[in-house]
């Protein structure tokens, strides 16, 4: 498991806001810095007006304004970002698209309430020591590396105290 004192950033991404909540406070109680949002449009919103860097994006496959692949696609060409993507419950042929899908690290299911949180969290945790290795964003084969901007450095993150 990664350490505490380790300021990893994770975007958690879903439409049943009891799902966020738990897994939230589950990611925090073991030192990331976690911000949550509700579906597709919320997480390029974050992306885009924070100017954020994720270490580690966990998503819903399945969400209600959008495909959680392709999400999990745009954010790794776009910031090198590693991802989990959380399946529903019998959705077989969902979680073979999504293990198939270059852009998705690590598939798991989707827990079936707040209680599941826990082992979930735990799961992510155990699997984000082993992601958390730089993946290349993607460049269009039309750009050189040299007219590409520079990235802008990741902020300095501590994670929360814990008393």
């Amino acid at each position: 498991m990664i350490p505490a004192t380790t300021p990893y950033r994770v975007l958690l991404v879903d439409d049943r806001p009891e799902s966020l909540s738990g897994l939230r406070v589950q990611l925090e109680l073991r030192g990331y810095r976690v911000d949550s949002v509700e579906g597709v449009l919320y997480a390029m919103w974050a992306v885009n007006a924070s100017h954020r860097v994720y270490d580690l994006v966990v998503c819903a496959v399945e969400l209600a304004d959008g495909d959680g692949i392709e999400l999990m696609t745009r954010l790794r060409d776009r910031m090198g970002v590693r991802t989990v993507g959380l399946t529903r419950p019998g959705a077989d042929t969902v979680a073979r698209r999504a293990a198939a899908s270059p852009a998705v690290d690590l598939v798991l299911p989707h827990p079936a309430g707040a209680r599941a949180n826990e082992p979930l969290c735990q799961t992510i945790c155990e699997a984000a020591s082993n992601l958390m290795r730089p993946v290349q964003p993607r460049v269009s084969p039309s750009s050189s590396s040299s007219s590409r901007p520079a990235s802008p450095p990741a902020p300095t993150i501590h994670p929360p105290s814990v008393a």
